[in-house]
């Protein structure tokens, strides 16, 4: 059955975010909140990432929100999760 609340999925950048990081915080203290595992944290690959990315958002049914942060954000143009049509993005960095 699909989700009625939008899942917020966060998208860290370079090297993970430690306990102390506000996406930390969220995930934590929501509910709705889940970190997407890039691996490769400390060598970002934009096409694996990406790539997991959007088998991250696959495995949702219902609404999405994309929260990426400083080299995440470069995972977020180009993704085939983009044509649908439930999810939004955010950002927690301005990326362009």
């Amino acid at each position: 059955m699909p989700r009625e609340t939008p899942l917020c999925l966060v998208v860290p950048g370079l090297d993970n975010s430690g306990p102390d990081h506000w996406q930390s915080f969220w995930e934590d203290k929501r509910d709705n909140c889940r970190r997407v595992d890039l691996g490769c944290w400390s060598e970002p690959d934009r096409r694996i990432w990406t790539e997991r990315l959007d088998a991250a958002v696959a495995m949702v049914e219902g609404p999405v929100v994309l929260v990426a942060h400083s080299l995440g954000c470069l995972t977020m143009p180009g993704g085939r999760w983009a044509r649908r049509p439930n999810v939004w993005r955010g950002f927690g960095e301005r990326c362009w």
